[in-house]
């Protein structure tokens, strides 16, 4: 049986929430080396996808490897970010620390007044989650479309050099 792209993007996506959730419940953070498996998870399911259409009868172009690559990491990449919105909201506590963190580390900051720090802690509180949200879509696309486009061109070249 054929699992389709998208279905496999949704099982990447699926383990890699799952893996993200024990991370976090294991070490309170994912602020560890251990946040690294679910990145490692991502690649090795666009390699899923790459090396399934590379194995297979249809044209084989750069375009045809990334838009298979594309396609999949957008679907794990949204997973990814709906996740990230989900557990802030459900985890105030994380910014209740990255905020505290943050207010802790520029009270040394001899350039700003008192009122500026204040301000500064209170738009970091306001767009916490936003900020966050951007980050993960930024992260995942510029992750997924580099690994794809290596990828795509690693496959192409193998497949020039196997003729």
């Amino acid at each position: 049986m054929r699992i389709s792209n998208p279905v496999k993007a949704l099982i990447t996506g699926a383990v890699m929430v799952i893996t993200s959730l024990l991370i976090y419940m294991y070490k309170g953070s994912f602020d560890t080396t251990l946040a690294f498996i679910p990145y490692a998870m991502y690649v090795a399911g666009i390699s899923w996808v790459l090396l399934e259409h590379h194995r297979g009868d249809e044209p084989k172009n750069f375009l045809t490897y990334f838009m298979k690559g594309f396609r999949f990491f957008l679907v794990v990449a949204l997973v990814m970010v709906v996740f990230t919105y989900v557990f802030l909201k459900f985890n105030s506590e994380v910014q209740a620390q990255a905020v505290q963190e943050y207010a802790d580390m520029i009270k040394h900051d001899a350039d700003l007044t008192p009122a500026e720090m204040e301000n500064s802690v209170k738009q970091l509180d306001k767009y916490f989650v936003t900020m966050m949200i951007s980050r993960a879509i930024m992260g995942y696309l510029l992750i997924g479309g580099f690994v794809t486009a290596v990828m795509s061109g690693v496959l192409i070249l193998n497949r020039r050099n196997n003729r």
